[in-house]
């Protein structure tokens, strides 16, 4: 009797130390490291967005904040945030919204 308790126990605990390695290997490989998050969802304006909107917003506004010759934006926070509404605005336009398809 008390080796049916004694393997009873055993396999108990083996099976609680599996699933605890299961359950720390699972979430060890589902929640990404910080720099491959940054490189995935990476946000950042290209030069061929920075050119459009120095075209088509910068210059058509004369913008003062403009640099150098010909003007372009300086592309600080201020800049990005003023490129971000408008890029957004833009590509919204060129892509239409949901409601539209």
């Amino acid at each position: 009797m008390h080796v049916i308790w004694l393997v009873s126990g055993y396999l108990l605990i083996a099976l609680v130390a599996l699933s605890c390695v299961v359950a720390g290997r699972r979430s060890r490989l589902s929640v990404p490291s910080r720099e491959k998050w940054i490189e995935e969802f990476r946000t950042e304006i290209i030069e061929e967005e920075w050119a459009r909107v120095a075209e088509r917003q910068c210059r058509a506004s004369a913008c003062p904040r403009m640099i150098g010759n010909p003007g372009r934006p300086p592309r600080d926070a201020e800049c990005r945030e003023c490129a971000g509404a408008f890029l957004d605005d833009h590509w919204r336009d060129l892509l239409g919204s949901p409601t539209q398809r």
